[in-house]
């Protein structure tokens, strides 16, 4: 997994486990399939919590149920979505189903950084995931990991081991072949240098990525940079720069691959860009666009902070 939009990736997950393991029973997975088939409406927990009533005597069938369930109360009910990828994680050791619980791990970082904002906690749960790929040897999940526990590091401060871990990632991905991860990681790279304040250096690591994106076509991933590089442009007094990636960001906002979270960033740094050009009008025009789609998302039952 190659985290960009959390909530993306819990929904991924949330499609492909369900089914695809033959060890989870029969009436189980014609659950967790109907779950699957409602994913987008409230009949979704419905089908996940008949489920789990199912697979009661079936630690096997219950971890996956857990996790399926944990995935659904990510952004709704965040330390729902914790306490039930704790339970699956216990039940996928007890099983010997390494890789999994060691996913589970990474969802419960996840959960505590994106949605919570406890960076702390979430460096710990993804080292514990980490030790599990190693053991595992399971390259390309131990550099997604590495990857991301850099850039915590980078928020905590730990400027040095946060650039080595990314690093040690990026040669994991150059190992495997995989590019994508390559650009995923400059990305990484980048906020910890931002964090750092070192801009110059930032800007270099998101224009390197952002070449990689574009090449492939991938506006969403175009949009989350632009985000990031209109940010720091500004931090760094450019503001003409600043000003190009806003206008380019604004071309694409309602493209359908431009996720929610990405829309309201792009809003929110708008925003500090117009103050620190002293224009007030504008900043407050785009502080009121965040807010309104935040309020609109908050009535939808997705956490956002």
């Amino acid at each position: 997994m190659i985290r960009n939009n959390l909530y993306i990736l819990f929904l991924v997950l949330f499609v492909i486990q369900a089914g695809a393991q033959p060890k989870v029973s029969a009436e189980v997975k014609i659950m967790l399939d109907s779950a699957k088939a409602h994913q987008k409406d409230v009949a979704c927990i419905d089908f996940l919590l008949k489920a789990e009533a199912l697979a009661q005597n079936d630690d096997y069938s219950k971890a996956f149920v857990y996790q399926r369930i944990g995935s659904y109360y990510y952004s709704r009910q965040p330390l729902k979505c914790i306490g039930y990828q704790k339970q699956a994680f216990a039940l996928f050791q007890k099983v010997n189903e390494q890789k999994q619980a060691a996913m589970c791990l990474h969802s419960i970082g996840f959960a505590y950084e994106e949605q919570l904002k406890d960076v702390k906690s979430a460096s710990g749960y993804i080292s514990q995931a980490i030790e599990l790929h190693k053991a595992q040897k399971d390259t390309m999940e131990l550099a997604n990991m590495e990857k991301y526990l850099g850039m915590l590091d980078g928020r905590l401060g730990q400027y040095a081991e946060g650039k080595q871990q990314v690093r040690s990632a990026i040669a994991h991905f150059k190992m495997l072949g995989y590019k994508s991860g390559i650009a995923v990681s400059y990305f990484d790279l980048a906020k910890i240098f931002t964090e750092q304040k070192a801009y110059d250096s930032a800007l270099h690591y998101l224009t390197v990525s952002k070449k990689y994106w574009a090449g492939a076509g991938a506006t969403g991933r175009v949009f989350n940079i632009n985000n990031e590089l209109l940010k720091v442009n500004t931090l760094a007094a450019r503001y003409n720069d600043a000003h190009n990636l806003l206008l380019e960001n604004e071309k694409i906002l309602y493209n359908t691959n431009v996720y929610y979270t990405d829309k309201l960033m792009y809003f929110k740094n708008s925003s500090s860009y117009y103050n620190a050009k002293h224009n007030t009008g504008n900043a407050q025009t785009c502080y009121m666009k965040y807010s309104a789609l935040r309020d609109s998302l908050i009535a939808k039952g997705i956490n956002i902070d």
